[in-house]
C-alpha cells in the first residue's frame, strides 16, 4: 500500500506541475498577443 501510495502522489504532483507548464504556456500566448494587439 505504501508503495502505491508514493507512486499515486508521484504521478499527481507530475500532473499539477504539467498543468501549471500549459497554463502558463497558455497565459503567455494570451498576454503576448493583447501585448502586440497594443503595439500594432
Amino acid at each position: 500500500y505504501l508503495v502505491f501510495g508514493i507512486e499515486y502522489g508521484l504521478i499527481v504532483a507530475l500532473a499539477i506541475v504539467l498543468l501549471f507548464f500549459v497554463l502558463n504556456m497558455i497565459l503567455e500566448r494570451k498576454s503576448r498577443l493583447k501585448y502586440g494587439k497594443y503595439e500594432k
